[in-house]
């Protein structure tokens, strides 16, 4: 490779690598919102299907 071919193979790597841990980051944050919606469905004894579908969160099963 060239350097430039090296530079920039090196800037798409670090790229990826920021792209991956911004999702994980993502991911963990969904997962805790997930969580909470649990403990809210259980202590108002529905299903957390049912808050989706009210929208009283702002997000819905697709989020």
């Amino acid at each position: 490779m060239t350097e430039k071919n090296d530079r920039e193979f090196e800037e798409a790597s670090a790229a990826v690598a920021r792209h991956v841990a911004l999702l994980r980051e993502y991911n963990e944050i969904k997962d805790v919102g997930q969580q909470l919606m649990g403990m809210v469905a259980e202590k108002r004894g529905v299903t957390v299907g049912s808050l989706y579908k009210t929208g009283e969160f702002g997000v819905g099963p697709r989020d």
